[in-house]
C-alpha cells in the first residue's frame, strides 16, 4: 500500500480540463476516485465523437499512445470537476513488471 501511495498523487481536474491533448504522447494513466472522463476524437468539421467514458473507479488514458510512445488521436478531458489519482511525473515505468510491459496494462 505504502508503494502505491509514494507513486500515485491526488490531482484536481476541473470541468473541461484536459488530461491529454490529441498530439501529445500519453506518459500516464489516471485512477479515477471521483467523477467521469471522456476519451474522444474531433472530426474535420469540428464535431467530437466520444469513444470512451471513464467513471469512479476506473483508469483513464490512451492505451495505445502510452505503450507505443505514439501521439495519441484522442483529447481525454473531464465531464465535471474530478479526482483522479496519477503517477507522480516521472514514474512511468515504476509500476511496470517484465509481465505486463506491451500489454498496456
Amino acid at each position: 500500500m505504502d508503494l502505491i501511495k509514494n507513486i500515485f498523487v491526488p490531482k484536481k481536474i476541473r470541468k473541461r480540463q484536459h488530461f491529454l491533448q490529441e498530439g501529445a504522447v500519453c506518459k500516464y494513466f489516471a485512477f479515477i476516485v471521483n467523477g467521469v472522463m471522456r476519451q474522444y476524437s474531433v472530426d474535420d468539421k469540428g464535431e467530437e465523437h466520444i469513444v470512451h467514458l471513464s467513471i469512479e473507479n476506473c483508469w483513464a488514458g490512451d492505451r495505445e499512445s502510452y505503450v507505443m510512445l505514439t501521439p495519441s488521436v484522442y483529447n481525454i478531458d473531464a465531464w465535471e470537476d474530478i479526482l483522479p489519482s496519477a503517477p507522480q511525473t516521472g514514474c512511468r515505468d515504476q509500476g511496470r513488471t517484465t509481465s505486463d510491459s506491451g500489454t498496456g496494462t
